[in-house]
């Protein structure tokens, strides 16, 4: 999750071993990652744990907009989702079963909702999710007064 050892400043794994999910990345940060790749140029690593493939690793890459159109059925839509790329190589970002993880960057914010994913289970897996930024105040607005993610007490 930390390509560049410059990134790295301040890092603290923790101490149980869980990422504690906190907060949204803002549309903002998706489009203008201030995470680092290997190379220094920014990027926003994010991991997820799901039912199929367990916890991988990968790249949030910024495109928001996916376009089908199915000729037999002659039906056509675009969805605004936020794409993932699996991890340089390292296998499927998700598979199918993994519908409904949640996506989070390294620090512990929630980046998307898994909805799918395209491609070969290789370095060309192509995972979407729809963004949490979007996504939650529809949630708050059915589901007044709810919790979404309550900090977990310190022991």
């Amino acid at each position: 999750m930390f390509p560049n050892h410059s990134d790295r400043v301040g890092y603290q794994y923790p101490q149980d071993g869980l990422l504690q999910v906190f907060d949204v990345v803002p549309e903002s940060e998706i489009r203008q990652p201030k995470q680092l790749d290997t190379h220094g140029y920014n990027a926003m690593p994010v991991i997820k744990n799901g039912l199929t493939t367990g916890t991988t690793v990968g790249w949030v890459n910024g495109l928001e907009s996916l376009v089908r159109y199915y000729p037999d059925h002659e039906l056509e839509f675009t969805a605004l989702e936020t794409t993932i790329l699996s991890y340089g190589g390292r296998g499927a970002f998700s598979e199918k079963g993994d519908s409904g993880a949640i996506i989070l960057d390294r620090g512990g914010r929630i980046v998307a909702m898994l909805t799918g994913g395209g491609g070969t289970a290789g370095e060309n897996d192509v995972t979407f999710g729809t963004a949490w930024y979007d996504l939650e105040p529809h949630i708050k607005k059915t589901l007044p007064g709810c919790f979404l993610y309550p900090p977990v007490p310190d022991d």
